[in-house]
């Protein structure tokens, strides 16, 4: 596609000094995405042209906006005890997709330039289980703009707040201070704007649709638990490194593919489930950089039945968890996919 095409597709506007920059990079990542695919079957996955292929490296990073919380990291907040699974990986279906369950996964959505990932991964997953919450399931559309103008983050976890990076676990805190009588209101109530705003909320003139009393933080690098949680309680908010999907179009993301001398866990997604195709496994993880970036939205990514592999994250203090910071994590599963994994409890629509 030739950059006046892809300007024209993603609505990018540029000066005269900024166009030849942009063109440049456009170039290099324009080769690259070819180089890859002529090649892609090797590679298990394809690449794509999305409105990412004039960034940066650093400036697609910057964007991502998440956490590397640790258990120590949200003691005093709702935070409930984990339940004890007892089913048995194999006993678990096979595959599970909640996307093919009327009315629980929303239209996916688009985060653009703001750090706010934790604020979809929070709301998309509020509405599903506000959704299972009644039978059969019910959706409103939520509004994450909420989140990034009005949930706190004073002890800077996952960065500053808004769009400067904070956590799920933060959020789901915030939503269950607000009581009985409070709660995130609808998207049509308060329109995302991709930044930083002063906090409109109100419960009167935007009223509340759903809450949660809490939020259940399983086991950091447990694949049973995770296991467990999707198949019978439904989509999870989960935390991963993402630097690297950049381009992805399509395929199963493999485990190689992701940064294994340090696994920064840099993003938050929301996970809607696991299935095998051609003998490979795979997670389903539903992004927030629009329909038109990799499967409709989504990334499928290979999942090992042993959790693995498990690498080191040597920056957790970058766009990480609450000060002070370890040294280093260990963070299992491809792109650290089963490190940081957490869902509302007591999620309902008002």
């Amino acid at each position: 596609m030739p950059f006046d095409q892809f300007t024209a597709k993603f609505n990018k506007q540029y000066n005269v000094s900024e166009m030849s920059f942009r063109s440049r990079i456009y170039a290099h990542n324009l080769a690259l995405i070819s180089a890859h695919n002529d090649n892609a079957k090797s590679h298990g996955f394809t690449m794509a042209i999305n409105q990412f292929a004039d960034y940066t490296a650093s400036e697609f990073k910057a964007i991502l906006g998440v956490s590397k919380p640790n258990q120590r990291s949200f003691a005093g907040l709702t935070q409930v005890p984990a339940p004890i699974f007892h089913t048995k990986v194999s006993d678990l279906p096979s595959a599970v997709d909640w996307r093919n369950t009327a009315n629980v996964v929303s239209p996916v959505k688009n985060q653009a330039q703001c750090g706010s990932c934790w604020a979809f991964a929070t709301t998309e997953t509020l509405e599903s289980h506000a959704a299972l919450s009644v039978d059969p399931p019910q959706m409103k559309i939520l509004a994450p703009q909420q989140l990034v103008d009005c949930a706190p983050n004073p002890k800077k976890c996952g960065g500053t707040g808004g769009c400067e990076g904070s956590t799920a676990e933060i959020a789901y805190d915030y939503i269950a201070s607000l009581g009985a009588n409070g709660g995130m209101t609808e998207e049509k109530n308060m329109p995302y704007k991709g930044r930083d705003m002063t906090c409109s909320y109100n419960p009167t003139k935007t009223p509340p649709a759903a809450t949660a009393s809490g939020f259940v933080k399983l086991p950091e690098n447990n694949y049973t638990a995770l296991l467990n949680a999707i198949a019978t309680l439904g989509p999870i908010a989960i935390s991963v490194e993402a630097d690297t999907w950049s381009f992805y179009g399509g395929g199963i993301f493999p485990a190689n593919k992701c940064n294994l001398k340090n696994t920064d866990i840099d993003h938050a997604v929301q996970l809607v489930g696991y299935g095998t195709d051609a003998g490979k496994d795979y997670w389903i993880v539903r992004n927030s950089w629009g329909a038109s970036w990799g499967e409709k939205g989504f990334i499928r990514i290979e999942r090992s039945s042993d959790g693995l592999p498990c690498n080191k994250d040597t920056t957790p203090g970058d766009g990480s968890a609450c000060p002070p910071f370890p040294s280093e994590v260990t963070v299992c599963g491809a792109c650290g996919i089963i490190y940081d994994t957490c869902y509302p409890v007591g999620a309902k629509w008002l």
